[in-house]
């Protein structure tokens, strides 16, 4: 275990994290799409456009920012959630609104951190559409979104912020 870390600024974390996640995403998202699309008749394609991405990108930061508190004091966890929000809204409009729509849920909820996962993957869940059913076979039925959220959300851990945690002491 490393006894000094090297300072790294909540602003130059927050760039880190959405280009990390956005690379992840964007590098799995077509094998994950690749897998389902034949078992429902759907070109990869059509799964993998840019609203899809634009929710799932979304809800995947939605839940990070608010387990944030779980690695990092108050004062750095305010400063991250804040870069992080800056940093989205320097892209674009669309994206702003999106994100605040799954933060505001999410905010909704309260205090109880073990349920923005379910409010932010139920969102997700409504906002891609929930009709698409398929068959598992032994007259097993699934949605397809259920499944595909499943796989984004666990895919997608606090693992990144605690690598980081422990190379980085990160600052205001």
């Amino acid at each position: 275990m490393r006894l000094f870390r090297r300072k790294i600024r909540t602003a130059k974390v927050a760039h880190m994290y959405l280009v990390s996640i956005d690379e992840e995403l964007r590098n799995r998202w077509p094998e994950m799409a690749a897998q389902i699309a034949p078992a429902i008749g759907m070109q990869p394609e059509d799964i993998y456009g840019d609203m899809v991405m634009m929710h799932v990108f979304s809800a995947i930061v939605a839940v990070h920012y608010y387990d944030l508190s779980k690695l990092f004091d108050d004062k750095v966890t305010a400063s991250l959630r804040r870069c992080i929000w800056d940093e989205v809204n320097k892209e674009e409009y669309s994206f702003g609104f999106t994100l605040r729509e799954y933060f505001n849920t999410m905010k909704a909820v309260g205090k109880e951190g073990d349920l923005y996962l379910s409010v932010a993957t139920s969102l997700l869940y409504d906002k891609l559409g929930s009709n698409i059913v398929i068959r598992l076979g032994d007259d097993k039925k699934a949605n397809l979104m259920a499944i595909l959220i499943k796989e984004v959300f666990m895919g997608f851990d606090l693992e990144w912020w605690k690598k980081l945690n422990k190379k980085y002491k990160v600052r205001l």
